[in-house]
């Protein structure tokens, strides 16, 4: 360790000895906050414990901003620790280091006692993360604003439609789960909790948007496919419209707005090969044949058929959207688990789920880049995101 600041015996004793008892909560809050910021220093309390994060444009001490600028984040941690006269300011080498430190102290987490000092270490955790899903939410954001004015071809240009939809969900997710805001209420005096049921909710309709998104726009191999498809999904929707409206209320703003596009799409799924085969199954009968097509609760085979499309892990992902299905439906258990799940699990919960959502962006980011070039000129135009994304974008599966 090496320390900057004329200090008595016993205060850089106290440092050790902070150091050793906080080690893997200074290196976890140093990895998480570069990841996010960049570099910069973890200022701990007087107790030793993470306590903020300060970039290299907020110091003003020359020699410190040099320091910042030069050491290696993936084996060094600078520190500052507040003695009587001042700041401490020390480059430490921890063990373990920051990247490990960051996966023992989520393992440490699972404990019931959370098995870490600092009060503060998983709120700033957490913060540093939103903060840095956020910034690859603004690539995805920007890949999709160019698609949305480069694309022409008719239909094919509605995928930005359900990119934005996908964007759009990750963000309220990443509120959700922002420490800042408000808890929701438990009884019996429990604590407040992060509103999981709401955020494993959004997180199922990504997964379905994510996989839509495959399914009509990625994974036809032919015209044929893709127009079978696209219009099917228009249908279903349409269909949707028309069966939850009172007749009298449809038949006043369907014909401009509604039946131009019913009839187009009927039309055009007419034509496919896949809607001849199971008209032909009908018995010819065009309703029966309909009622079949949109019909949508995504069964087994559905699952096995995207997911290869989609690259993502079949059964871990089908496990986590079943998992999940308690929160939407309200199940008696996961009532019970709400309401009496310690805070931790709780918020291990949401850290997992914050995770998985922000490598489904990063898969649709790696999907326009190898689609498109200029899509693939902004995800690798940050230097500092892009290997993220491309290693978050991989194979999508349960790993945490």
């Amino acid at each position: 360790m090496k320390v900057y600041l004329p200090s008595e015996q016993a205060e850089i004793d106290q440092l050790n000895m902070c150091i050793e008892k906080n080690f893997v909560e200074i290196s976890a809050v140093a990895y998480h906050f570069h990841l996010a910021y960049g570099r910069g220093v973890v200022q701990l309390s007087d107790t030793g414990e993470p306590e903020s994060y300060l970039v290299e444009a907020q110091l003003t001490d020359q020699k410190h901003k040099a320091d910042v600028m030069s050491y290696n984040p993936e084996t060094t941690v600078l520190i500052f620790f507040p003695v009587p006269q001042g700041n401490i300011f020390a480059t430490i080498k921890p063990d373990p280091a920051p990247g490990l430190a960051q996966m023992i102290l989520k393992a440490h987490a699972t404990r019931e006692d959370g098995h870490y000092h600092g009060t503060n270490t998983m709120r700033l955790i957490r913060v540093a993360d939103i903060e840095f899903y956020e910034s690859i939410l603004k690539v995805a954001l920007e890949v999709t604003e160019t698609l949305n004015n480069m694309l022409t071809t008719p239909y094919r240009r509605d995928v930005v439609l359900l990119a934005i939809r996908l964007i759009g969900q990750a963000q309220t997710l990443y509120h959700l789960g922002t420490p800042s805001v408000a808890l929701i209420p438990r009884l019996g005096g429990r604590e407040p909790v992060a509103d999981f049921s709401s955020v494993a909710g959004i997180f199922r309709a990504m997964i379905e948007t994510f996989l839509t998104m495959h399914e009509v726009f990625f994974e036809p191999k032919d015209e044929n496919d893709f127009e079978f498809y696209h219009s099917r999904w228009m249908l279903i929707g349409l269909h949707n419209i028309k069966k939850h409206t009172h007749e009298v209320i449809y038949n006043i703003y369907a014909p401009n707005d509604v039946e131009p596009m019913r009839i187009e799409a009927t039309q055009r799924i007419r034509k496919t090969i896949q809607y001849q085969e199971i008209l032909a199954k009908k018995k010819n009968n065009h309703d029966k044949a309909m009622k079949a097509l949109l019909h949508r609760n995504r069964d087994s085979d559905e699952w096995q058929r995207l997911a290869p499309s989609a690259n993502i892990n079949l059964f871990a992902y089908q496990k986590v959207y079943s998992a999940h299905s308690g929160y939407v439906h309200s199940d008696g258990h996961s009532s019970h688990q709400l309401n009496n799940w310690k805070p931790f699990a709780i918020d291990l919960n949401v850290d997992m789920l914050l995770f998985q959502a922000t490598r489904l962006i990063s898969k649709m980011i790696c999907d326009f880049a190898s689609r498109y070039d200029e899509a693939d000129r902004i995800a690798k135009a940050n230097e500092h995101l892009y290997p993220v994304i491309k290693h978050f974008g991989r194979r999508v599966d349960g790993e945490y």
